[in-house]
């Protein structure tokens, strides 16, 4: 994600939408020309708890940093809680900032 100054063209630098598919899918994130993208997907975000949710959007935003996956923590994929940054995000964050 470019954090960039706004235009007349582009005033935002990532959009939180929901879509609604019927997949095992909970979110992704897409870089785009302009503003990038972090998804919902509702289908499954309606049989999760709070926690779940919190943690795919965490999950997403590491991608929009520039984190990719990992074995463990919030960069793991898949339907877990987990509402606290672990040390390895914490480490690659130090590492990229």
């Amino acid at each position: 994600m470019n954090i960039a100054p706004d235009t007349w063209a582009t005033y935002e630098d990532l959009t939180f939408k929901d879509i609604l598919e019927q997949s095992t899918l909970l979110g992704y994130y897409q870089k785009l020309t302009g503003s990038d993208i972090i998804a919902f997907n509702v289908f499954n975000f309606m049989k999760m708890t709070n926690d779940e949710r919190k943690k795919v959007a965490l999950h997403e935003m590491g991608h929009a940093l520039g984190f990719g996956h990992h074995d463990s923590g919030i960069m793991r994929q898949g339907r877990f809680s987990m509402t606290e940054l672990d040390e390895h995000i914490k480490e690659d964050y130090y590492e990229l900032y």
